[in-house]
């Protein structure tokens, strides 16, 4: 009977509802003696080294809220003195936490959870979190407005660029900018001309960030003096 190996850490604790963060679990096994053996973990290595077949013999099973159980292959790295490195990439989930569970081919694999209640992965949702400016005129003969959108949460730049559209009507989008370091997503459009009856609370959309999902936010628009009309065609 082995003594379960202790997580010591598990980090990060959050990323993007994109997935692919990549999660490192560090483990400690006891040392043991001879009437209680902590060979736990060299005997998974062998485990490993002699297994083929079509489960990922160590991996991770993530229960996403209101998802079938999602499972992600890991390695396993021995960093000597007994301390070991279990790593493994998240897969997509809606936002919200996630537990999740080692396991092998032939079952879960228990750990001792030190101070953590349970493994869990928070997945924190893809926003657009602000906009600039927060209003303007984009009346017909206004030319458009120009503005910058930023979206927060975002783990890998989009294949192609995001389009956005302001009250149902395509912005051109500009410029798109990713920064890995914060996860954000900054793009450039300006707004088409609307039909001044449109003036007041309108719904910017962007999509093409995460996959299957459209962000929205609100932008008001502001109708002109009426001096600086033009006649509608």
């Amino acid at each position: 009977n082995y003594k379960r190996p202790a997580v010591l850490s598990a980090f990060p604790l959050e990323g993007s509802e994109q997935g692919g963060s990549l999660v490192t679990l560090t483990v400690e096994e006891d040392e043991g003696d001879a009437s209680t053996p902590s060979r736990f973990m060299a005997g998974l290595f062998s485990f490993i080294a002699t297994q083929t077949l079509p489960v990922p013999t160590l991996h991770v099973e993530v229960s996403c809220a209101g998802e079938e159980v999602k499972m992600q292959a890991a390695s396993l790295k021995d960093t000597g003195r007994s301390v070991f490195e279990i790593k493994f990439a998240v897969p997509p989930c809606a936002a919200g936490v996630a537990n999740y569970t080692l396991a092998t081919s032939s079952g879960n694999v228990l750990l001792d959870m030190g101070g953590l209640k349970a493994l869990q992965f928070t997945y924190q949702g893809t926003v657009v979190s602000s906009v600039t400016p927060t209003s303007g005129m984009t009346n017909p003969g206004s030319a458009g407005v120009d503005m910058s959108l930023f979206i927060n949460n975002v783990q890998t730049a989009p294949a192609t660029t995001p389009t956005v559209t302001l009250a149902g009507v395509a912005c051109v989008v500009s410029l798109s900018t990713f920064t890995p370091d914060n996860r954000q997503l900054m793009l450039k459009a300006r707004t088409p001309e609307l039909a001044v009856a449109l003036a007041g609370k309108v719904s910017i959309v962007v999509s093409g960030v995460v996959a299957g999902k459209d962000l929205a936010f609100q932008w008001m628009y502001l109708a002109p003096p009426a001096m600086f009309l033009e006649p509608e065609s």
